[in-house]
């Protein structure tokens, strides 16, 4: 009896045999009732006796009242065609049309029939048809979709079976052909969770058979994570479940291939060849040894076993494919011959795997680099299946490969009838034609390739093949990282072809995302037989060298120098990594013979020169960069010396070498570009920007690539230079770049992040279009998302800056900065519950011992009114910090305790000050004389400490201890912070007359013994202003721009005072112009200008600025000003609007400027009593 059928039977708690034991008692009569056979015919089906139900059928039918029963010759029709009767079949459905059978019946019987001939398509169109007309037939409806999803399984259609099978579940929940299929479409689409489910339910349901799938289904869905995130624990539990003897094979095989996944491949190889000895018959033991050799780059090995696998079994289907198998990934110069020998002893074989055998030869001969045998196999499998379209989509790469385009339409035309215009797959085909057209000149079909990929993206989210050309579509607009995005993306949903691989492995390794590249040689290694070194030759090495995967890299290199051991290139990778691994004479020894084998080559001396470097042999080092000079060609000569130089610590020599190199070249750009990054990494950014200011000129000539890398390069530069002059010069060099590449997603990244440095809300919102527009396309990384979290968060959206930091931290919960971002912002916003709680924990998890875990949680628990407990954790870090790390014991990256002690005490300071706020005054005061205790503790040693306790002391209100602290000690401290902090006290008009005068004294003193301090000129002239000694104050400022002209904050002020003295606001407005032109717009110089502006009686400019800079920083002056500008402007109701907010936002007269206090009575009676 089948598993499934007695399952289907016995699913209400039917028993099989009480139902067919109450059956056998009915009589003669009864049982010819059309009702009985057919429950007995389909019982008999249910239990594997199909020739019983045809013949219980029959008899029924011979019975004269039964002849024309439609019910009955419809399943008798239904077990014809299923048995392979079609002419029987055939002609019972001829009986049904004459007896005006229904036509939803009919047709489906036609669609079985179809199907029986292995007319996929004509089939899949009948059945469509069939389906919209069934009405509520629920039991016809799922037979029908059912069938229609194996006909776009033949067909290759995955999307369409996958809906086909989730109609058949609907229509009839209790299907386990409909959850079966499901189950095994999810699995390959890479649905793990939700294939995992329905197994899951089908186990429930009795079906003990899908045990042994389900656990490739946990195999698959393991080897798609990271190995860190992988639970092999699960996987072994489910397959001690399948215990069947009838599966105690697939129970060997499965542990041999988890053995294999976890590298442990000589235990796989014990365990099949003593299950092959004690089973010799069992041909998927000698099959799965053999590849299980090959996947350890033993193919002697292998090739041995399918000889005595032969010798053993006879000639069997599945040796023949192992062989083939064995010869494609081989790399054997035979391979070709031995596969066109195989290829002729096909035949012997029966018809049902000939479509197998074709496909695996054109794979092999694919992969042996014979495309021309590759395609002629595949023609011989399309002409016996004209309607898989996955065959049409294979031959279709090969046309568009070698160029005929009249083949690839004609292909795309054969796929579109076969799929209709709603297609997914036509349309991929399109684009491929349409890019590969591209890639021979016409570009201008990029954009029908792109808007074809992005509809079935938006249609089939799923569709690997979709993000695979979206990549190769920005690979052509030069927009490599958004490519790297596209093609991880297909890799993510399913994408194994290794062309794609390799290029995706290549883009990473030159963008330095190392770690992402061994993830894919990882996933490569576990789920391919063929060797890494042959499918991704030095790009394996490199990878796994950047990765410190030693053990993987010895064993490329080594199968490298075997393979061509005169290879310069190959003897290089083989002594880096020796040298890496620690064999210092080996890797010496290979550096050396790659010298013999051609000493003009400059990366080999460079390699020499560097090993003898790290290992101290500097004399050497000299010696051979003397040779390399005079070994390598001219026309590099002076490049490689600057090269070898730099490497050898010699900079001085190194620079002049590329200064020589440079002033030697005639091109220039090409080596200008290397000595700007050169002096780039030196931190000589004058030397550089210089180099860089000459590329972009267009007389300079540079080629696109080094033009556009230099562009944005001094884009950067001039950002952190020139301030806002450079911001703007920056935004149109990377202009200048999209316009020439519309989508670089470098350079819309770039763009991003240059509106990101400037506090502006205008361009922060610019740079959350740049970065959302990026998301759409799905063209967002992880640092891209994290920059736009901060950017939703600058502009008081935490909301969204929330979500974005949930969704990075399901894929990176072990990022220690997003996790405190997010914990951090949680608590900023009062969000102290659970989700706070969790990532909290989660952060201890990561950093237990980190300053930043501990403050965290000391502000969650002061939230949480657990002010000891507060105080606990701040003790306990601080004890664990004054215990040094026993593994470094001399780091001078470790914290002094001083610096730990003043820290805790910043903390427990902070703590007190929101105890205040909230009330809680006799829990602040204890925090705080903590914190006191701390801050007079590390100050006694170390005086850098002293401003933070005088700032303290001014938080708490405490003015006459600060004053006395700063009379005492204010010597010890470098007299630019002393300054700083004296400006603070006088600020917090909480000082006597004989206090500031004190102060002022200390301050000029400190001018005296220090008068060309630029810093202390300006604490001068805010202390002065703030003591009202305004023509003083004017006097400092303008000495300090004599000075320093670009010094904005001594612009500012001083426009602010003459305007506010009453003096010349002409001046005044040039000063503030000045001010914003370096700058930027920024909310507090537009402020400022706003109010010179009014001084000019210009209200309207004024309203202007003002308008902007609220709404980059509504702040309480803000609001003041612009309720004076209402008022100037006559609109008594708006001033009033304004005043109002800013009494909301706690306006005072002390966040205005000294000489606007008595504006401020003025203008509240002007606003509140009006005449």
């Amino acid at each position: 009896m089948s598993q499934l059928g007695e399952v289907e039977v016995s699913r209400a708690g039917f028993n099989i045999e009480q139902i067919r034991e109450r059956l056998q008692k009915l009589d003669a009569h009864a049982s010819a009732e059309p009702e009985i056979v057919a429950v007995l015919a389909e019982l008999e089906v249910a239990t594997d006796q199909p020739q019983l139900a045809l013949e219980r059928l029959r008899i029924a039918l011979e019975v004269e009242r039964n002849e024309e029963d439609v019910d009955l010759l419809w399943k008798l029709a239904i077990l014809l065609i299923a048995e392979g009767r079609t002419d029987e079949a055939t002609a019972t459905l001829e009986r049904l049309r004459l007896l005006r059978g229904p036509l939803e019946h009919l047709g489906y019987l036609e669609g079985l029939l179809l199907i029986r001939d292995e007319k996929w398509l004509q089939a899949a169109r009948k059945l469509d048809k069939v389906g919209e007309t069934i009405g509520t037939n629920a039991d016809l409806g799922s037979q029908v979709a059912l069938r229609l999803a194996e006909c776009y399984r033949q067909i290759g259609h995955t999307q369409r079976e996958l809906a086909s099978l989730e109609r058949a579940e609907r229509l009839n929940g209790f299907s386990i052909e409909a959850r079966l299929g499901l189950a095994r479409v999810q699995a390959r689409t890479g649905a793990f969770d939700k294939s995992l489910a329905n197994y899951r339910q089908l186990q429930r349901r009795g079906l003990s058979r899908v045990s042994a799938e389900m656990v490739h289904v946990l195999i698959d869905q393991n080897l798609s994570l990271k190995p860190i995130l992988r639970d092999w624990e699960a996987v072994n539990k489910a397959l001690a479940l399948v215990s069947d003897e009838d599966e105690l094979v697939d129970v060997l095989l499965l542990r041999a291939d988890l053995l294999a996944i976890q590298g442990k491949l000589a235990d796989a190889r014990v365990l099949l060849e003593r299950a092959s000895q004690r089973d010799p018959g069992e041909v998927r033991l000698w099959g799965a040894l053999a590849n299980l050799y090959l996947r350890d780059g033993d193919g002697t090995a292998a090739r041995a076993l399918l000889d005595r696998a032969d010798k053993t079994l006879g000639s069997r289907s599945e040796l023949f494919l192992a062989r083939m198998q064995y010869w494609a990934n081989s790399g054997d110069e035979k391979a070709h011959e031995q596969l066109r020998t195989l290829e002729k002893q096909r035949r012997r074989f029966p018809d049902n795997v000939q479509p197998t055998i074709l496909r695996g030869l054109s794979i092999g001969y694919a992969r042996v680099g014979e495309y021309a045998d590759a395609e002629r196999t595949l023609k011989e499998l399309a002409a016996n299946r004209p309607d898989d379209v996955l065959v049409q989509r294979q031959l279709l790469r090969f046309a568009v490969a070698r160029g005929d385009a009249g083949a690839a339409v004609a292909l795309i035309e054969r796929m579109r009838r076969i799929e209709g215009e709603g297609g997914y797959y036509w349309r991929l085909a399109q684009a491929s034609l349409d890019v590969a057209m591209a890639r021979a000149g016409e570009r201008e079909r990029l954009d029908q390739a792109r808007r074809l990929a992005l509809e079935v993206k938006e249609s089939m989210p799923t569709s690997a093949r979709a993000f695979v050309l979206l990549g190769q579509i920005d690979q052509l607009w030069g927009e490599e990282e958004n490519a790297v995005e596209n093609f991880l993306q297909a890799v993510e949903l399913g994408e194994r072809g290794t062309p794609i691989l390799y290029g995706l492995v290549s883009s990473l390794t030159g963008l330095g995302r190392y770690n992402e590249a061994e993830e894919i040689l990882r996933k490569f290694e576990e789920r391919n037989d063929t060797p890494l070194s042959r499918a991704f030759g030095d790009l394996a090495l490199e990878v796994s060298m950047q990765t410190e995967n030693y053990q993987r890299a010895m064993r490329i290199a080594e199968q490298g120098v075997t393979a061509e051991p005169k290879n310069v290139a190959k003897r290089l990778w083989l002594g880096r990594v020796q040298s890496a691994a620690g064999e210092s004479q080996a890797a010496e020894a290979s550096f050396r013979k790659a010298l013999e084998l051609d000493a003009s080559r400059p990366e080999s001396w460079i390699a020499l020169v560097a090993f003898l470097i790290k290992h101290k042999r500097d004399e050497e080092a000299a010696v051979e960069i003397a040779k390399a000079e005079k070994a390598v060609p001219t026309d590099v000569a002076t490049l490689t010396s600057a090269q070898l130089h730099e490497a050898a610590g010699n900079v001085e020599r190194g620079e002049q070498q590329y200064g020589a190199a440079l002033k030697a070249d005639p091109t220039r750009t090409a080596v200008a570009w290397k000595v700007a990054e050169f002096h780039l990494r030196r931190g000589q950014l004058d030397k550089s920007q210089e180099l860089l200011e000459e590329i972009v000129q267009p007389k300079a000539e540079a080629s696109v690539r080094v033009l556009v890398v230099a562009r944005r390069a001094l884009a950067t530069l001039l950002v952190l230079r020139e301030a806002y002059p450079g911001f703007q010069r920056g935004m149109a060099l990377i202009d200048a770049n999209l316009g020439g590449s519309p989508r670089s997603l470098n350079d819309l990244r770039a763009k991003a992040k240059l509106l990101q440095t400037q506090p502006i809300r205008e361009n922060r919102q610019e740079a959350v279009r740049i970065f959302e527009q990026l998301r759409t396309q799905g063209d967002l990384s992880d640092s891209d998302r994290f920059d736009l979290a901060r950017l939703y968060l600058a502009l008081d959206d935490w909301n969204q800056s929330r979500q974005l930091m949930l969704v990075l931290l399901g894929k990176q919960p072990d990022n220690p900065q997003w996790v405190s971002f997010t914990v951090s912002n949680m608590l900023a916003h009062g969000q102290t519950g659970l989700a706070c709680q969790h990532w909290l924990e989660q952060l201890r998890k990561v950093e237990p011992q980190a300053f930043r875990t501990m403050e965290l949680t000391a502000r969650l628990a002061v939230e949480h009114q657990q002010v000891d407990a507060a105080l606990a954790v701040v003790d306990t870090w601080l004890r664990a910090q004054a215990k040094p790390d026993p593994d470094k014991p001399d780091d001078p990256a470790q914290p002094s305790a001083a610096a730990v002690q003043a820290a805790a005490a910043a903390v427990l300071a902070t703590l007190a000050h929101r105890l205040e706020r909230t009330g809680q005054t006799a829990a602040a005061e204890k925090v705080a004389q903590l914190a006191e205790t701390h801050f007079r503790n590390v100050t006694e040693q170390h005086a850098d400490a002293i401003p933070a306790l005088l700032q303290f002391y001014l938080v708490r209100g405490r003015a006459s201890d600060a004053v006395t602290l700063f009379q005492q000690d204010a010597e010890r401290v470098p007299s630019e912070a002393a300054a700083a902090v004296s400006v603070n006290m006088l600020r917090s008009r909480l000082l006597s007359d004989e206090q500031i005068r004190k102060v002022m004294d200390w301050i000029q003193a400190a001018r005296r013994a220090k008068p060309d301090s630029n810093q202390l000129l300006l604490h001068h002239a805010n202390a002065a202003l703030l003591v009202a000694d305004y023509a003083s104050a004017e006097s400092l400022y303008r000495k300090l721009l004599d000075r320093a002209p670009d010094f904005v904050l001594a612009r500012n002020d001083l426009a602010l005072l003459i305007a506010f003295r009453g003096r010349d606001a002409v001046e005044a407005l040039e000063h503030i112009q000045y001010a914003v032109d370096r700058a930027g717009p920024q909310a507090y110089l537009l402020d400022s200008r706003a109010t010179v502006y009014l001084a000019l009686k210009r209200p309207r400019e004024a309203l202007r600025d003002l308008t902007q800079a609220i709404d980059d920083d509504p702040s309480a002056e803000k609001y003041f000003h612009l309720a004076q500008t209402h008022l100037a402007l006559g609109d008594r109701d708006s001033a009033k609007e304004a005043y109002e907010t800013a009494i909301k936002k706690k306006l005072h007269v002390g966040v205005l400027h000294p000489l606007e206090a008595d504006q401020y009575n003025a203008v509240a009676s002007a606003v509140l009593n009006p005449l």
